[in-house]
């Protein structure tokens, strides 16, 4: 975030975007890992927990958004201030949609657990691994103003697409071998599509850094 200013309204501003999009990335994170252990662990109580918060999350984002348009408006920011000002908008984007990812996690964990336990789920705690590793270092480039993190979050990526890869193979040989199941392994195809799709984010996220 740029250095302090004469205007204590503008830094006051300005950090408290910072905050809201810092606490949005963590709600992200936080969300994740509880749908995931729902899915793994076979708790259904905790999607509840997942979806009640989405509300919340989806009210963030929008007053970031807003926050972020009327600070331009306001304080007419220039140079490093207002790419940190563009930058923060954006990433809240790319948070709001993972945060999408993880809703969709969490509606299609009823739809999985409805029969007897799928061998296959255990596929997806690699993959969800990387997938919250990447979120967890583009939050932290966010907030350290780090464009030298994109390098590693594509090594990521990268790893995070052959898990991907080699879960999507799996499931749909067990779906050729196992059609009575195939319902289920679709949609844990779907959830592994997400976590893809998730690490794709984050590195969208530091690589806004580098713009």
């Amino acid at each position: 975030m740029p250095g302090k200013h004469i205007l204590a309204s503008f830094d006051e501003a300005l950090t408290g975007l910072k905050e809201d999009v810092l606490e949005l990335g963590v709600l992200c994170r936080s969300n994740l890992s509880i749908s995931i252990n729902a899915l793994l662990k076979r708790e259904l109580d905790q999607v509840a927990q997942v979806l009640s918060v989405q509300d919340d999350m989806i009210s963030l984002a929008t007053r970031i958004d807003e926050d972020a348009m009327n600070l331009i408006v306001r304080f007419q920011p220039v140079a490093s201030d207002l790419r940190f000002v563009l930058h923060s908008m954006k990433v809240a984007a790319n948070l709001d949609r993972i945060a999408s990812h993880v809703v969709k996690i969490a509606k299609r964990t009823p739809k999985i657990l409805a029969i007897a336990e799928v061998v296959e789920v255990n596929l997806l705690e690699p993959l969800y691994l990387r997938a919250d590793q990447a979120l967890g270092q583009s939050i932290v480039a966010y907030s350290d103003n780090n464009p030298e993190a994109v390098s590693e979050l594509s090594e990521e990526d990268n790893e995070i697409d052959k898990l991907y890869k080699k879960a999507r193979k799996t499931y749909t040989s067990a779906i050729e071998d196992s059609p009575e199941h195939y319902k289920e392994l679709i949609h844990l195809m779907f959830v592994a599509r997400s976590l893809e799709r998730i690490g794709d984010h984050a590195v969208h996220i530091a690589e806004i850094l580098v713009d």
